[in-house]
């Protein structure tokens, strides 16, 4: 017996409702969440976003030239830097002075090189170290080295991280490292706690003041 068309069109529309069925639970919509991944702030606001990392070198004129001058920065410590008593007590007047505190991991590990287990380990156990110290809800993260992905975006997700916070200028001495172009509002800068610190932060503050900039809080700018 010939089969009729009107048969074959209801089953070939059968087995696509059965295949975007399968694609649809397949979908980003029943995926674990990803995080916001920045490099910069969008705004108007004249202003440039000041982040220092890591902390075991304690550099006293830096932090005595952040005190005196009121400047905004957020500080992405290493974990158990804020369980060695030394460190803590030399860090904690930042944070009392209004420091915004981010997640740096535990130990410094490059989230992208080691195991899923291990990486959870290290950002929830970052977390939980740096807020036990400074008392802050601390949901911002920065990769080590920068390195992420979609997985190391998922982990921290499930430890309450809201975002992986990385950076589109960097400063070593007095050396700025832009990309795109010269210092710009909105702009969030890399530094680390070194033994010249003070000496990029002097540069920073110096540019910024040449180009109309100020330093202000990034927590305040990603509610």
């Amino acid at each position: 017996m010939r089969e009729l068309p009107f048969v074959r069109v209801k089953f070939v529309a059968a087995l696509l409702s059965i295949s975007l069925a399968s694609v649809m639970s397949m979908t980003p919509a029943s995926a674990e969440p990803l995080i916001p991944v920045i490099y910069s702030v969008k705004t108007k606001d004249p202003v440039i976003f000041i982040t220092i990392d890591d902390g075991f070198i304690m550099n006293t004129q830096a932090r005595d030239l952040i005190l005196s001058e009121g400047i905004p920065v957020t500080l992405f410590l290493k974990g158990n830097i804020w369980k060695q008593p030394r460190h803590r007590e030399f860090f904690t007047p930042l944070v009392e002075a209004g420091a915004t505190v981010g997640n740096h991991t535990e130990n410094h590990a490059v989230l992208t090189k080691v195991s899923a287990s291990r990486a959870k380990t290290e950002i929830c156990t970052g977390r939980d170290s740096a807020e036990a110290v400074s008392g802050q809800a601390v949901s911002l993260l920065r990769p080590p080295g920068g390195a992420q992905n979609r997985s190391t975006q998922i982990i921290a997700a499930s430890c309450g991280q809201s975002r992986l916070v990385l950076w589109d200028v960097s400063v070593n001495g007095e050396k700025i490292a832009t990309y795109g172009g010269p210092l710009k509002a909105g702009d969030i800068i890399l530094m680390h706690w070194r033994k010249d610190l003070h000496l990029s932060l002097q540069k920073v503050l110096a540019e910024a003041k040449r180009l109309g900039l100020t330093p202000a809080n990034l927590s305040d700018y990603l509610q």
